[in-house]
Order: C-alpha cells, then sequence, then structure tokens
C-alpha cells in the first residue's frame, strides 16, 4: 500500500504529525487487523516561498505594465 499525503497549505516551520493506518483484508471476512503508526515530517517553507513567492506574478505584471506606459508615454512624445 502506498499512502500519499499532500499538506493543504506550506507551514513556515518544520512539523512532524503522527497519524495510524489501520486495514483489513478484503479478501478475508474474518482476517486480523492491521494497524500501523507512524510519523511524518512536513518541512517548512523558506521565507522566500512562504512570503515573496506568491507575490511573484504580481509584481511581474506590474514591471511589464510600467515598462508598457513608458513605451507608450515615449512613443506619443510625452516623455523624451
Amino acid at each position: 500500500m502506498d499512502l500519499l499525503i499532500d499538506p493543504v497549505e506550506r507551514a513556515r516551520q518544520t512539523q512532524h504529525h503522527p497519524f495510524t493506518v489501520t486495514s483489513r483484508s478484503v479478501e478475508q471476512e474474518d482476517g486480523a487487523l492491521v494497524i500501523e503508526e507512524g510519523s511524518i515530517q512536513i518541512a517548512g517553507a523558506s521565507w522566500f516561498r512562504h512570503y515573496l513567492l506568491p507575490f511573484l506574478p504580481f509584481i511581474a505584471v506590474l514591471v511589464v505594465e510600467v515598462l508598457l506606459l513608458g513605451f507608450l508615454l515615449r512613443s506619443v512624445g510625452v516623455v523624451g
């Protein structure tokens, strides 16, 4: 069995979460219960990834708009 765990959001600090998986064989109705316990470590995001990365698309669009505005003002003759 493969278990895939995705965090809902990226934590700022590294976190440890215990978990328990309980399963029973489908083929044997009165088969024994298998219980496995474990712990998962979710690495915290760096300052850049947590705070700055979400704003990069906004900053990129803003830079493109400023460049286009400068080009427009220059082509109309308002600047330079």
